[in-house]
């Protein structure tokens, strides 16, 4: 009778359904193999209904009717079954590859059973069961094979220690199609078991049957069930269509914010966006998307160019995209070009003015104070401490803010020709900025004029979607993992705000981020020693910082280098420091309107004394070395240390000139003309060869995916972009 159970013996569902020790991972593992238990999947559950018949010689027919119920929720399983009455309690953990699990078997008598599991990324699966301590009992080690993605065969034995011998299954799992599940499993004589199931998304049934044919005792045994998985398999209906509905409201940030006591304002994290509209461009089910922009959105034009690209590769699916909002100004209008309609609210500001740099010079306020500033650069651009030292543009820095001005200009006329305007005619636009919306609309600027409770319809009509889904629901929705190993990995490093000595940290005053050298350093050195990561992005967004901190970030950039392939993403800003940091990645990826470059070094010392005087503060200082209060704020430089501080400012631009020429493979005296501290959009940059291709972070995952073979990978941030999780 015992080789007629072709699982486990105590169970009678288990000679119904076909599981396997190497395949099977979710709910029912606690049936099969506790240590596959150890992936953690969300929620999920099956109720089956079992009919079991034995046919003796007599001849006589013993039948029963019972149920049972396995359910995990993480690494935890439960299983109960009516008849006869059983219990299993049981987990596991993993351990990289290796997956370790127990279970506490409870019926007539109780039981500890203890698992092994290790899969080899998505090709092998070892598993293995001791089914209790006694000697009785037997060893249940398998082998699973998936030689593609939608077929998996296994062997699985059963070996006995008292007394002594062995039973032997061969497995098959296959999945024809979306929604349609088959597994069969056979011993060598020829005892079978087969199910197969049907997917319909997070629900799911099913039904499996057993036969003993040919033996004088025949035992036959059915199993209807209802199951459901949070972690969403494909279903054998075809899909409902329908549109995913995104609200945008506050800025657009690459982390999300900190606390901040004085400027709080909500951060929606640019990745997650970006990453969402992707999902929503891969499920059938969605044809369409509509974007709805709140008044307080607010976002740069590089945002807004690296979204637009999302939006424009979204409809290349053959989808469409709406946008609505009640205030069509310029970044907005750029962002909307790329919909297959723009609609508008009847009394919405439409205001496309162009655009404008604002500088801010404070050398006669800080005159009237009483401060000196004491400033020593390389780089006839660098303008940085120009805000403190005059009253007005240098010539050198209006031909770069010229120069970049127009670049950004030319991003925003090319968005104008997507609409179908001229040059002539979109400066026509752009020159009169103000409009009423029936003006606007005449104009072609936008298509329709609607409120807001109006646009469920307007989709409804023009893509035949059924209706539509919120942004938060369509973000819970998570596919199924059918991947036995641990995937391949790509780790994405945010080199953000200001970069500092130290570890990084959020302003308590301003919630203005900070980048700590020490942190990044730490992440580089992570990523470096985990083998699952197989290629890193350096995600930048800085206007640079501390030139000590930068060099700490490049140094382990290099080491990394000598591991992995490091590329480099710039958003809105990548300059002085941040491009120092950037110049060692393989490859870089800028959208046209970074802004990037200022190669070059700058010093600068503010003196008080005069400030002190006219409040009324004395000061008397006491010192033991010539050069003690060198960089204090209550004198000048004497012209010996100046000459001394600008030896240390040019020697770091020397070093600075000298790791781009090597990063970027460039003559140093090629990079010293780019140089001087000047900046430059990346449409520009590309052109002089300071960065590789204009694309944005998606378009660099894409890139890596394809040439790396990374197109099933797991996508980790440092920091992480929530709390909780690594996405």
């Amino acid at each position: 009778m015992r080789r007629l159970l072709l699982f486990l013996p105590n169970t009678l569902l288990l000679f119904s359904y076909p599981l396997s020790v190497a395949t099977t991972d979710d709910a029912l593992a606690i049936i099969q193999n506790p240590a596959l238990l150890a992936p953690g999947r969300d929620l999920n559950f099956y109720l089956f209904f079992n009919h079991f018949s034995l046919i003796t010689p007599r001849p006589e027919t013993i039948s029963e009717r019972f149920f049972s119920f396995a359910s995990q929720f993480g690494n935890l399983g439960f299983f109960y079954q009516d008849k006869p009455r059983t219990y299993y309690f049981g987990g596991g953990f993993k351990i990289s590859n290796l997956s370790i699990g127990l279970r506490y078997e409870y019926t007539r008598f109780s039981s500890w059973d203890f698992g092994l599991a290790y899969r080899y990324r998505n090709l092998l699966s070892l598993g293995m069961v001791l089914t209790g301590w006694k000697k009785e009992n037997p060893i249940i080690p398998g082998i699973a094979l998936k030689p593609i993605k939608e077929i998996s065969l296994y062997y699985e034995g059963m070996i006995y220690r008292l007394p002594t011998g062995s039973h032997h299954f061969f497995g098959l799992e296959v999945i024809p199609q979306n929604g349609l599940e088959l597994k069969f499993k056979m011993d060598e004589e020829r005892n079978f078991a087969l199910g197969f199931s049907l997917g319909f998304g997070q629900p799911g049934l099913g039904f499996s049957f057993s036969r003993t044919p040919g033996l004088k005792e025949r035992l036959s045994s059915e199993s209807y069930y209802l199951s459901y998985h949070k972690e969403e398999k494909a279903s054998i209906l075809p899909p409902v269509k329908k549109y995913l509905e995104i609200e945008l409201s506050g800025e657009i940030a690459d982390l999300p914010a900190g606390f901040s006591l004085l400027f709080s304002r909500r951060k929606r994290v640019f990745y997650e966006l970006l990453a969402t509209i992707e999902k929503a461009k891969r499920r059938e089910e969605i044809n369409a998307l509509l974007l709805k922009i709140s008044p307080d959105f607010s976002l740069t034009l590089s945002q807004a160019e690296e979204l637009k690209s999302c939006l424009v590769n979204f409809k290349k699916e053959g989808k469409k995209v709406f946008i609505y909002t009640p205030n069509l100004n310029t970044i907005n209008f750029f962002l909307a070009t790329s919909a297959d309609k723009i609609i508008v609210h009847p009394l919405g500001d439409i205001a496309i003015k162009g655009i404008y740099l604002r500088t801010i010079f404070l050398a006669n306020l800080l005159k009237k104070l009483g401060i000196e500033v004491e400033v020593e650069r390389v780089g006839r651009y660098k303008s940085a401490p120009e805000t403190f030292t005059e009253e007005r543009l240098t010539e050198e820095n209006r031909e770069q803010l010229e120069a970049l001005l127009d670049d950004l200009y030319q991003v925003l006329l090319a968005a104008f020709a997507e609409r179908g305007f001229t040059r002539e005619a979109a400066e026509s636009i752009i020159n009169q900025g103000i409009f009423l919306p029936e003006e606007a609309k005449e104009k072609k600027i936008f298509d329709l004029i609607a409120y807001e409770g109006n646009l469920d319809s307007i989709v409804r009509k023009e893509t035949k979607a059924k209706g539509g889904i919120k942004e938060r629901k369509f973000q819970k929705i998570k596919p199924y993992n059918y991947y036995w190993g641990e995937k391949k990995k790509m780790a994405i490093i945010y080199i953000n705000g200001s970069i500092d000595y130290g570890e990084s940290y959020t302003d308590f005053l301003t919630g203005e981020y900070h980048t700590g050298c020490q942190t990044i350093a730490r992440y580089l050195r992570k990523v470096k020693d985990n083998p699952m990561v197989k290629v890193v992005i350096l995600r930048i967004d800085s206007p640079g910082g501390d030139a000590f901190a930068s060099d700490i970030i490049w140094r382990e950039v290099e080491n990394l280098k000598r591991k992995k392939p490091v590329y480099v993403s710039m958003s809105s800003l990548a300059a002085s420091g941040g491009y120092y940091c950037a110049s060692t990645g393989k490859e870089i990826f800028a959208n046209n309107s970074t802004i990037t470059g200022s190669i070059g070094v700058f010093g600068i010392k503010f003196v008080t004394k005069g400030l002190m005087e006219k409040a009324g503060v004395n000061e008397e200082i006491l010192k033991r070395g010539e050069k003690a209060d060198f960089l204090s704020s209550h004198r000048h430089f004497t012209p010996e240390e100046r000459e001394q501080f600008k030896k240390v400012i040019e020697n770091f631009y020397d070093q600075f000139k000298s790791k781009v020429a090597t990063g970027r493979n460039l003559p140093k005296e090629k990079v010293d003309s780019l140089g001087q501290g000047r900046i430059w959009s990346g449409k520009s940059a590309r052109e002089l060869r300071l960065i590789d291709k204009i694309g944005g972070l998606i378009d660099l995952i894409h890139y890596l995916q394809e040439k790396y073979n990374l197109t099933d990978c797991e996508i980790v941030h440092y920091p992480p972009l929530s709390p909780f999780r690594l996405w």
